[in-house]
C-alpha cells in the first residue's frame, strides 16, 4: 500500500486531481503554485514501512511571444492601405497560473501600392452646366481594379 501526504495530511484531502497510479506514483495533472509543498511517499508492505520526504516548488511559467510573422500582403492593390503581422503566445504558453504575454500580437503599418491616378481611366469634361456665374463639369472615373478608391468625380468650375 501507498499513502501520499501533502504537509502532513492525504493528498486527497488537498487536491482532487491529485491521483496515487497502480505503481505507487503520484500524478498531479495542471500543476500550479498552489500544489507547493512538502509531500511525503509511505510505502507498506509484509517487510515493513519505508517513507520519502521531499519539498515540491511548483514555479509558475509566464507566457512569452513567439518571433513576430511574415507582414501581409497589403490591404488594397492602388493608393493606401494597411499591411499587418501577428505573433502567438507560445513561446512558452503560460503554466502553473503563469501570467499571459503582454503587449500587442499584433503590428500594423500603412503601405502604399502605385498612385491610383495611374491605375485610373479618366472620361472627359462635360459640358458645364451653367453659361455664367458657374456651374459644374463632371468627368467619369473608370478603374480597372476593384480596390481603387475612385468614383465619379466631379469638380466645380467657375466661369469668368
Amino acid at each position: 500500500e501507498v499513502i501520499w501526504l501533502f504537509n502532513n495530511k492525504p493528498v486527497s484531502e488537498y487536491f482532487t486531481e491529485a491521483l496515487s497510479l497502480l505503481n505507487g506514483t503520484l500524478l498531479i495533472q495542471d500543476a500550479t503554485r498552489f500544489h507547493t509543498g512538502r509531500y511525503d511517499c509511505i510505502a507498506t508492505n509484509d517487510v515493513g514501512t519505508a517513507d520519502r520526504s521531499a519539498f515540491i516548488t511548483v514555479t509558475a511559467f509566464h507566457g512569452q511571444y513567439s518571433d513576430w510573422g511574415t507582414w501581409s500582403n497589403c490591404s488594397v492593390s492602388c493608393g493606401e492601405g494597411i499591411q499587418s503581422r501577428a505573433r502567438e503566445c507560445d513561446s512558452p504558453t503560460p503554466s502553473s497560473n503563469g501570467l499571459m504575454c503582454s503587449g500587442n500580437p499584433e503590428e500594423k503599418i500603412t503601405c502604399t501600392i502605385e498612385d491610383c491616378e495611374d491605375a485610373a481611366e479618366y472620361g472627359e469634361w462635360s459640358e458645364c452646366t451653367e453659361v455664367c456665374d458657374g456651374g459644374v463639369k463632371t468627368r467619369i472615373v473608370k478603374c480597372s481594379d476593384a480596390d481603387c478608391p475612385h468614383r465619379p468625380y466631379s469638380a466645380l468650375i467657375p466661369l469668368l
